[in-house]
């Protein structure tokens, strides 16, 4: 192993100071590559919901105009508040 020890060193070097920040950098990364999927995702589905909406609302009227007997039906969409907190982006600093 003559002549290795350079490349020891370097090695070492690089494992005791480059690597920790090199870990890091890949952390924030990461999280900050999870924090726009989700706000993504999030956007999406609320885009998917308010488009629900809206069909549910063409719906609603063209069923004020059809009568079925005496009878008259429409839909309504309610949010569940246990559910909220699925649409909702958490914020991280």
């Amino acid at each position: 192993m003559e002549g290795a020890q350079p490349f020891i060193d370097l090695l070492l070097r690089y494992r005791d100071t480059k690597l920790p920040a090199y870990r890091e950098k890949i952390a924030r990364a990461r999280r900050e590559a999870e924090r726009q999927f989700k706000e993504h995702f999030v956007a999406r589905m609320n885009e998917y919901i308010n488009d629900a909406r809206e069909s549910f609302a063409e719906i609603n009227h063209t069923l004020k105009e059809i009568s079925f007997g005496e009878d008259q039906y429409s839909f309504s969409i309610r949010e569940r508040p246990e559910k909220r907190q699925i649409l909702e982006v958490p914020r991280t600093t």
